[in-house]
């Protein structure tokens, strides 16, 4: 199991990276919080995984992600 998470501090809507399932996004909410989305993917078989957030106006905010991996 893999969970993929990212913040931004200015972004629009957050695409969730390719062959990842979205669990959850929070809105930019200005001068209350920052926005955020998770996403996971279910590996059969282990392989290296980048998982590669986009933002709606493009790479001008300035985002932070986190990925865990989870092994039965």
């Amino acid at each position: 199991l893999i969970v993929a998470g990212v913040t931004s501090d200015n972004a629009s809507a957050v695409t969730n990276p390719s062959g990842f399932t979205p669990t959850d996004s929070l809105p930019l909410g200005g001068g209350v919080n920052y926005e955020g989305a998770m996403a996971y993917a279910v590996q059969t078989t282990a392989t290296a995984t980048d998982p590669a957030w986009t933002w709606a106006n493009g790479l001008t905010s300035t985002g932070c992600t986190k990925v865990a991996a989870f092994v039965p």
